[in-house]
């Protein structure tokens, strides 16, 4: 049966996994340093006001879930039992992601289009090329050539020595097909952890713990650690390309694009065309693949009420990216699945917020 989608293996790229690592350490240990310390010499002119006019004086009777006055004096049990299932209730935006919380928490005060703004570009947009371009295209990419992975031609009967037949007896045919068949159980269990390693990487760094219900984490400092965040995801891209591309010898086709880069300025409509339709194609496989990432959430959540299960559904979703980046070689097909999952989760959790207000 014929794969619906396309198939280009990789013949394997030049970096190699010490350089794949190693830009892995930069985004997680350096990158993030840098970008706060820059955010911290420019603070005064980048925190927006986070007070709303009754923010000193609650009013009791504001039912807004964003008020936890009354609801921290309650049990969460009685909290839970006034509340639709639907409701953002204290205890479930603590279980939300931290980048949600701050645009939950934000919401009727005067920086909440800001807010916006930023947890758009940086979730929706510089998280996925960063993410796809580092774990799939960087780091896939390594563990593939590590393994070796690629398949191999079939050998013809002269490959045996050069006073082989022609023709291979049965008993030849059937011992060439076993051995063929033994590798290539073999390269699919290698390529299978060349895809599931940086899988669970990704969604290891996603492991968070729920917020504090009574004493939530101050909005300002999650605000300036998403603008680190995003400043942090420009510092990889920028690095990372430097490095692959002008110190390893990357091309474009390297770095998953169907397009190099003389086509890119010789021929800018019609290639941006090309990327667009990869782009595309992503944005299809995600419309099939997203049910399966927010069914495996809901069960888990269902199963572990009081923890933030994110990373499960996240590596399920590692694991069908690694799946499409290896069968087409593509970073616009996978990119486009990841800002699909981000967009449509983004939508959602807008909707809820104006539901509970």
């Amino acid at each position: 049966m014929t794969s619906p989608f396309p198939y280009a293996p990789s013949k394997g790229v030049p970096w190699s996994l010490t350089t794949a690592l190693s830009l892995l350490l930069f985004s997680i240990l350096i990158a993030p340093y840098i970008s706060s310390a820059t955010l911290y010499l420019v603070k005064d002119y980048v925190a927006p006001n986070f007070q709303t006019a009754s923010s000193a004086e609650p009013d009791a009777s504001d039912p807004r879930v964003f008020s936890e006055t009354n609801d921290a004096e309650k049990p969460e049990s009685e909290q839970d039992a006034e509340k639709s299932e639907n409701e953002l209730t204290p205890k479930k935006i603590s279980q939300q992601h931290q980048l949600a919380r701050l645009l939950i928490r934000s919401y009727r005060t005067p920086a909440f289009a800001v807010v916006l703004i930023v947890f758009f570009v940086s979730v929706v947009f510089l998280a996925p090329i960063t993410e796809e371009f580092l774990f799939r295209v960087v780091l896939q990419g390594a563990f593939e050539k590590q393994l070796e992975v690629y398949p191999e031609e079939t050998p013809t009967p002269h490959a045996f020595g050069a006073s082989a037949p022609a023709q291979l007896t049965q008993d030849e045919k059937e011992n060439l097909e076993a051995a063929n068949r033994k590798n290539e159980m073999a390269r699919r269990l290698r390529l299978a952890v060349a895809i599931a390693i940086p899988a669970l990487i990704f969604a290891s760094l996603h492991i968070a713990s729920p917020d504090n219900v009574n004493a939530p984490e101050d909005i300002k400092v999650v605000y300036n650690l998403a603008l680190a965040h995003a400043l942090s995801n420009i510092l990889t891209l920028c690095v990372g390309f430097v490095a692959l591309v002008k110190i390893e010898g990357a091309t474009f086709a390297d770095l998953g694009f169907d397009v190099s880069f003389s086509k890119l300025i010789q021929t800018p409509w019609n290639s941006l065309g090309k990327l667009m339709k990869s782009w595309s194609l992503g944005i299809l496989i995600m419309c099939v693949v997203y049910p399966i990432v927010i069914s495996v959430n809901y069960v888990f959540q269902k199963l572990f009420p009081d923890s933030i299960v994110a990373p499960i559904p996240i590596f399920i979703f590692a694991l069908f990216a690694g799946s499409v980046y290896y069968r087409t070689r593509r970073f616009m097909t996978t990119l486009g699945m990841h800002m699909t999952l981000n967009f449509i989760s983004f939508i959602l959790l807008l909707i809820l917020i104006y539901q509970s207000a």
